[in-house]
């Protein structure tokens, strides 16, 4: 009855404009009254079809038609525009999609003073081309949609950007994204009192926990959604939201529960006439039997999704029915069959993650990010000075530190109880250490702190590219890592000196212990001629050792420094054997060699075998010294093997069965 009466409306209204239309006599179009008078009547038309538009009447149809028609002739560009959205929001809605495309393209190619139309029409085109499986050229038109939004401050379509870019970022599996984006839609969508739409969202946020497969999460979100859709009688969306809640349930295993919420799902699908809903549905009961083993009627319920999928060219929906066929064919022994619809999915599968088009869609939200970066570097001005005031904060503590730990050294030295002239050479050997240590340290922090304080400066500046912001931010970055290891060297050399450090016994992966490290070392460290120098890594088989990470990574990063510094040309070994009860971890270098002489105080702290400061990486004469001390606290024997002129070789022999003592122990 209410059908008839809509029909009846159509039919009588449409009668008596054409009547209008045909019979009246327009005003002639040559002045400014005439033309005043035709953009009236045609906004007259344009709400008349926006409050009454019927998307199963040509009547309708048929109208728009014709206002675009007087909205050309005149000119009036607000006319043909909104002529164009209502056009493409029949077809869309008759799932004519490549026509309701082709309207809203046409649309957005004219200039825009209004910016709700405009974003109408991104929104929509942006719906439509998700709808159809296109989820890469959605997510494209919907950062172009956060740009505009965002650069005009239009705050009430923030929640509508916000949804629709999560639900690209879901469908294209970037999960964090997508729940950041609809949380921000959620709060938006409350301050500005729309419940109604909050609660779309967080229907939409239920399926992206159904998507990750945390169902109790989803089955929340869903409950808290779905009623606010059914307060609001927003029937499509409670039918689409209670068939993922019969999915969880599938997926639970609870079959009665999912029985229960598919008949729910049809009948508010039905209610809304919402056809890709009652697709879903479809599958949704397919799959209900295929898992109580009704094959027949899953293949009868899976075909009838399928040919609907098809007529309304839902690629998505299109893609999950050909795969359950092919399972529901494979339960049937029919894999001849069950092959042939894997192949379809895959085809299809294919086409609607194009990762051209992904690609492309990424560089756009790239250039955006990089836009709001830009933005941000303003405030960088703002910041400089508090950064400075940290630096210099850190020089006072790392000053200090070096006072006490100078201190500490000199007054060690003077304690000793060796000979009269043993105590001066030893005197003397101290004060050219502790010149060298000052020298050596001085240098160490001056140098990347007057780097970072330098481009800190420099980056600020407006003449400077992009390209080159992105190089002084590893020249900042390269800095202030050397500046932390210094200090971390100085503290942890402090500590041994005082027996504080505390050893923490752990089980260690040889292989990809040595793998991580190497990848470490070679992109903190930076060679000027890396065809100068090969690093080898040996014996990569697995063996699990028990003992202190942090102390045998240390042990090694510096053994494997000390070997880069020293070595301007040829090879480097590392790798590791077992003999019997114990673990040789060795480290090769083909450099100059250390002359016998010096082999006795090689690991006294701040000695260097050279005094000569390779470019390549910088030194404090500490790292030998951690690594002799921290060999003893793990209960570890250094031996050296040099001769000048011959490279040197530095072997770690690790007891096994001590460190399995220690884990026990611990």
């Amino acid at each position: 009855m209410k059908n008839i009466l809509r029909y009846t409306f159509s039919f009588f209204f449409t009668f008596f404009l054409i009547i209008d239309i045909v019979y009246c006599n327009y005003p002639t179009r040559n002045d400014t009254i005439t033309l005043k008078k035709d953009i009236e009547l045609i906004n007259q038309d344009l709400n008349i079809i926006k409050n009454n538009l019927d998307y199963e009447s040509d009547t309708f149809l048929n109208l728009t038609r014709e206002t675009l028609a007087y909205a050309k002739e005149i000119k009036y560009n607000n006319g043909i525009k909104r002529s164009y959205l209502y056009l493409a929001q029949t077809y869309r809605a008759r799932n004519n999609y490549d026509s309701a495309i082709y309207y809203y393209n046409k649309g957005l190619n004219l200039p825009f003073d209004d910016l709700n139309l405009k974003v109408q029409f991104f929104r929509d085109l942006a719906n439509t081309y998700r709808t159809i499986g296109d989820y890469s050229t959605a997510l494209e038109i919907n950062l172009n949609l956060k740009e505009l939004v965002e650069r005009e401050k239009s705050t009430e379509s923030y929640y509508f950007t916000y949804n629709l870019l999560a639900l690209s970022y879901q469908t294209l599996m970037e999960y964090e994204l997508a729940e950041k984006f609809y949380k921000k839609s959620i709060e938006l969508a409350l301050k500005d009192s729309s419940e109604a739409y909050a609660g779309i969202v967080l229907a939409n946020m239920g399926k992206l926990y159904y998507d990750q497969n945390k169902l109790d999460t989803a089955l929340n979100y869903y409950e808290k959604g779905v009623k606010i859709e059914e307060k609001y009688q927003l029937y499509a969306n409670a039918g689409n939201s209670y068939n993922t809640i019969a999915n969880i349930y599938l997926k639970m295993d609870q079959l009665d529960s999912a029985r229960y919420f598919l008949f729910k799902a049809f009948d508010y699908n039905n209610k809304a006439d919402n056809r890709i809903g009652l697709v879903k549905t479809l599958l949704g009961v397919s799959n209900y039997y295929f898992q109580i083993n009704d094959l027949e009627n899953a293949i009868l319920h899976i075909e009838r999704a399928i040919n609907y999928a098809s007529e309304l060219k839902l690629s998505s929906v299109l893609s999950e029915t050909l795969f359950l066929k092919s399972k529901i064919n494979a339960k049937q022994k029919n894999y001849q069959q069950a092959y042939a619809n894997l192949d379809e999915f895959f085809e299809l599968y294919k086409s609607i993650y194009d990762v051209k088009k992904i690609n492309k869609a990424k560089a756009l939200e790239h250039r955006i990010i990089q836009q709001e970066k830009e933005k941000e570097l303003v405030e960088l001005e703002l910041k400089k000075q508090q950064t400075i005031n940290r630096l210099l904060f850190i020089i006072g503590g790392l000053l200090l530190t070096l006072v006490i730990v100078a201190l500490f050294f000199i007054i060690h030295y003077k304690r000793s109880n060796r000979t009269l002239s043993k105590a001066k050479e030893k005197a003397e050997e101290s004060d050219k250490l502790k010149s060298q240590f000052l020298k050596t340290i001085s240098h160490e922090i001056r140098t990347p702190l007057n780097g970072i304080v330098g481009f800190s400066e420099i980056i600020t500046s407006e003449k400077v590219t992009q390209k080159e912001r992105i190089e002084i931010d590893q020249i900042i970055q390269k800095n202030s890592n050397e500046l932390i290891s210094t200090i971390e060297n100085i503290v942890d050399l402090a500590h041994l000196t005082t027996n504080q450090f505390r050893l923490n016994i752990v089980k260690i992966e040889l292989s990809a212990f040595f793998s991580n490290l190497i990848s470490k070392i070679k992109s903190d460290y930076y060679f000027p001629d890396t065809k100068t120098i090969k690093i080898n890594i040996f014996n990569k088989t697995k063996l699990d050792i028990c003992t202190d990470k942090y102390i045998l990574q240390k042990m090694i990063s510096e053994l494997l420094k000390n070997a880069i510094l020293y070595t301007e040309k040829g090879e480097i070994n590392i790798g590791y054997e077992k003999h019997n009860s114990d673990l040789k971890i060795f480290v090769q270098d083909t450099g100059p060699g250390i002359p016998k002489e010096k082999l006795d105080n090689f690991f006294t702290p701040f000695h260097r075998g050279s005094e000569h400061i390779n470019n390549k990486i910088s030194g404090s004469g500490i790292g030998l010294s951690l690594v002799y001390n921290f060999s003893k606290l793990i209960g570890a024997n250094l031996i050296v093997d040099s001769k000048k002129g011959r490279g040197s070789n530095f072997d770690i022999i690790l007891p096994l069965k001590t460190n399995n003592k220690l884990l026990q122990h611990d």
